[in-house]
Formats: C-alpha cells, structure tokens, sequence
C-alpha cells in the first residue's frame, strides 16, 4: 500500500535567524476582512440577508408543581366522572409540539384501563373532541377543577 507523508500543519523555520523563512508561504497582500451582515432596505426588521433572524428573547419557563399535579389526578375524570383512574391532562391548544403547559392548567382526565380506552389519551389524539372545539372544551375543563379547588387550596 503506498503512503504519502502527512503535510504540515504549521510552517517550518529555517534554522537562520538572519534570513528570511524559506519554507514559510507567504500571505497574500491583501486580506479582505468578514463584512457584516447587511439587511436590505426592504426586509422587515429583525432578518438578515441569507434569511436569518435575530435572536428573540426566551419565553418564561411554564410553571411545575407536583403537588397540584397530584391532587388534580385525585379529582373524578372530568369528561366521565369516574374516580381512581384520573391524570392531570395539560391543554393542547396554543402550545409548541412537545412541550407542555403550564401546571396551572391542568384538568383530570382517566387513563386507559382494562377493556377500555381512557379519556385523557382520547383527548390527546382528538377523538374526544375535534380540534376546533378544543379551546372551548379545555376552558370549561379548567374552570371546573378551579370550582373544585374553591376551599380545598390556593392555586
């Protein structure tokens, strides 16, 4: 197998020290310095040329509390009042994929059990209710488990 030897990633010297480096490449004469990012006049603010934006702030971090999490779960489910199968279920309107919402909005919902197919996993794939109605459904949702919590705690 033929080998070819390894170039060098940094010059050699010459071992004269009144002399000029022979080994070393000269550098062009001129070196063009990196231009900034321009933005044409008719994006909006905000883009750069290329189609980058500028960096936006984070948004706040949602709000967890397992404690309220817990006690969510020990409500009856809210869509069919059954007791000891209930999840706290977060909304799934006006949230990112993958990523939950605030504690705060939490509702009871049942989990599948045995022969039957819960309601909290009917209300993630929309077969409880259709996409459209579901900001509705998850206000009325949460306004009953604020009832619920009126003496019990502070939310």
């Amino acid at each position: 197998m033929k080998r070819t030897p390894l170039r060098r990633k940094t010059p050699m010297r010459s071992s004269r020290k009144d002399g000029p480096n022979i080994h070393v490449e000269q550098a062009p004469d001129t070196w063009r310095e990196p231009r900034p990012m321009a933005r044409h006049p008719h994006t909006p603010r905000g883009t750069y040329s290329g189609g980058t934006t500028a960096p936006q702030p984070k948004a706040p971090a949602p709000v967890r509390d397992e404690a309220y999490r817990r006690w969510v779960a020990s409500l009856p489910c809210f869509e069919c009042r059954i007791a000891g199968y209930s999840n706290a279920a977060h909304p799934n309107s006006g949230k990112a994929k993958g990523v939950k919402l605030s504690d705060a909005a939490c509702f009871p919902l049942c989990v599948d059990r045995p022969g039957v197919k819960g309601c909290h996993p009917k209300f993630d794939q929309y077969e409880l209710v259709p996409r459209a109605a579901m900001p509705e459904y998850e206000s009325r949702a949460l306004g009953w488990t604020r009832r619920q919590a009126e003496g019990v705690c502070s939310i």
